[in-house]
């Protein structure tokens, strides 16, 4: 389990809508991957496309919204680059995205895809617990609760550090 949707399917679909783009990828705060620590212009690339004051900007390849044909078509050119280069799929979905920077979107404000390093509670300037009526929620630094919390490279959770209850967002 990497995932925690936290919200109702329309507001996920209303918070969808209010982004442009047919593909819409969470965004993380660090470029880490092998796609950015390999590749200074993927980085370049990606700072280039984020608004200067997001605090996520970088490609989480773990979480996607889209429309069918769109991320088929996405999905069927990211595989090949990954055949044709033998490259994990966050590599040729960012590779994919620089040959074609109009293909998809992040969500940097996390109104659908809050992306959480294993050590997220070191990024109080992105992520807080909010705690309200004995229920702990996580939420943005604009107070933003993401519909939908991405345990990015966590591999065994410590329910100590993320909430024991999540809010349902009406």
């Amino acid at each position: 389990l990497d995932v925690l949707v936290t919200a109702t399917p329309e507001r996920i679909l209303d918070s969808y809508n209010s982004l442009k783009g047919d593909i819409i990828y969470g965004a993380e705060a660090l470029c880490d991957t092998a796609s950015c620590t390999q590749g200074e212009a993927i980085r370049r690339f990606m700072l280039s496309k984020s608004p200067p004051q997001a605090a996520v900007r970088f490609l989480n390849a773990g979480n996607a919204i889209g429309k069918a044909g769109a991320l088929r078509r996405l999905y069927d050119d990211t595989y090949r680059y990954m055949q044709n280069y033998k490259v994990d799929d966050q590599t040729a979905l960012a590779h994919t995205w620089l040959s074609q920077p109009d293909v998809l979107t992040l969500d940097y404000d996390m109104k659908i895809f809050g992306v959480l390093p294993p050590w997220f509670d070191k990024f109080s300037d992105v992520f807080r617990v909010h705690t309200e009526s004995n229920i702990k929620r996580i939420v943005t630094r604009n107070g933003v609760e993401p519909s939908v919390l991405h345990f990015a490279g966590m591999r065994v959770h410590s329910f100590e550090k993320q909430p024991k209850e999540v809010s349902r967002s009406a």
